[in-house]
């Protein structure tokens, strides 16, 4: 089973350039089974994500979020998967605030195009680690690739 985990809309955020549609019809067409569609600092609804899966069926199409902590560098997200609770787009959070939210919530957090803007990774990951990071993205240069498996590797996730 192949998921972009890391999926924002035109319809909700101002980085993307496909509506929500053509980022479905497109995923459909290469060959994924399903997006998780996590827009900066807001939630799909629970009747919207509902629609969508029955519209796309089989295709799956999952929620999440993607926040900058406060404490974050420049460029710096996290997303959240699995974890429907408006809480995650009301508050500001502290990396270290929402790594323990998450945990005890039971969802699931990883760091996107960590390295974009930054030769850093700010928050402390080193503490609170996150369940996984993007490798593969249009922001994620082919030379950061190897540096991101490194830092999982050393942290023992993926």
């Amino acid at each position: 089973m192949k998921i972009d985990l890391h999926v924002h809309t035109k319809d909700r955020s101002d980085c993307a350039l496909s509506t929500e549609e053509e980022q479905i019809k497109e995923a459909i067409k290469i060959g994924l089974s399903g997006i998780a569609i996590t827009e900066h600092n807001r939630l799909l609804t629970p009747e919207h994500l509902n629609t969508l899966n029955r519209t796309y069926a089989p295709f799956k199409i999952f929620k999440g979020i993607e926040i900058k902590p406060l404490d974050a560098g420049s460029g710096e997200d996290v997303i959240v998967l699995g974890l429907d609770d408006d809480i995650l787009q009301k508050q500001k959070w502290h990396y270290k605030d929402l790594h323990g939210f998450v945990r005890k919530a039971g969802g699931f957090l990883f760091i996107p195009h960590p390295y974009v803007y930054s030769e850093k990774i700010h928050m402390d990951i080193e503490s609170f680690v996150p369940d996984a990071f993007e490798v593969h993205s249009k922001n994620i240069g082919r030379s950061d690739e190897g540096r991101i498996r490194g830092i999982a590797e050393r942290l023992h996730t993926k």
